[in-house]
């Protein structure tokens, strides 16, 4: 992750405040992603899939990065397998848990409220 970390012009503060909003956020994904393809709205889970990849790529979670792509990519093929899809989705879910993990062990506390990492006025 520390390409995040380059992201972010090598802010620890910024980046614990896009990690904590990403841990908000991104949480849930695999269930929304389930629950569209379910569904059949896979607009949406492509969407979804996109916006994870995205999120990952800026954090520096390149794994998470990977598996949300290749989910992405078979969403968007309008002949795809779902046995393909449940299994880019099951390695979606552990990449994701993995970086969450990350997070808890960057917090060990708990997570802080992404405000409580906004610059103080000495910091800008």
């Amino acid at each position: 992750m520390a390409t995040g970390l380059v992201f972010m012009g090598g802010s620890e503060r910024l980046y614990r405040k896009a990690l904590v909003t990403f841990v908000a956020t991104q949480a849930g994904a695999p269930e929304d992603l389930r629950q569209a393809i379910d569904q059949g709205r896979r607009e949406a889970a492509l969407l979804r899939a996109h916006t994870l990849k995205g999120l990952a790529g800026y954090l520096g979670a390149a794994a998470l990065q990977a598996a949300a792509g290749r989910l992405e990519g078979l969403l968007g093929q309008s002949e795809s397998p779902g046995h393909a899809i449940d299994v880019e989705l099951q390695a979606t879910a552990q990449a994701l848990h993995a970086v969450l993990a990350a997070a808890q062990r960057a917090f060990p506390d708990g997570l802080p409220e992404a405000s409580s990492l906004a610059p103080r006025p000495a910091d800008a």
